[in-house]
């Protein structure tokens, strides 16, 4: 798959990026994503800060963006815009003490957090 960031904003709401994904069925493969991802780190021996992501995931609109500055910015905002903002955790994560994926969506758990990170979708899929 071939990532483009299309927009980045880091201010008092927290971070946000858009990012355009293209490649063979990547919108098949990624629509399982949208939901809540939680990052688990340890803060001590018995507790965990916890970082959560929220991610939508829309199809690519059959129009083309156009070629004009901005244009593929717009596009992708309206298609996100009219996308459901999903409240339910897909996928926890968790670096230590020992490492941990658990995937509530689809049923299935992994040791192997860093390929999953590295996007390794033989495990995720």
């Amino acid at each position: 798959m071939r990532v483009e960031v299309v927009a980045e904003r880091d201010g008092e709401g927290g971070y946000s990026a858009l990012f355009a994904v293209s490649g063979y069925a990547a919108y098949t493969i990624l629509r399982g994503e949208a939901g809540v991802h939680v990052l688990e780190t340890p803060q001590d021996e018995k507790a965990f800060n916890r970082a959560r992501a929220a991610v939508r995931v829309a199809a690519q609109p059959d129009e083309p963006a156009g070629h004009e500055p901005g244009a593929l910015l717009r596009q992708a905002e309206r298609a996100v815009a009219e996308t459901d903002a999903p409240q339910s955790i897909v996928r926890r994560y968790r670096e230590g003490p020992s490492p941990l994926v658990r995937d509530s969506a689809r049923g299935w758990r992994t040791g192997r957090l860093e390929r999953v990170l590295d996007g390794d979708f033989d495990i995720v899929v």
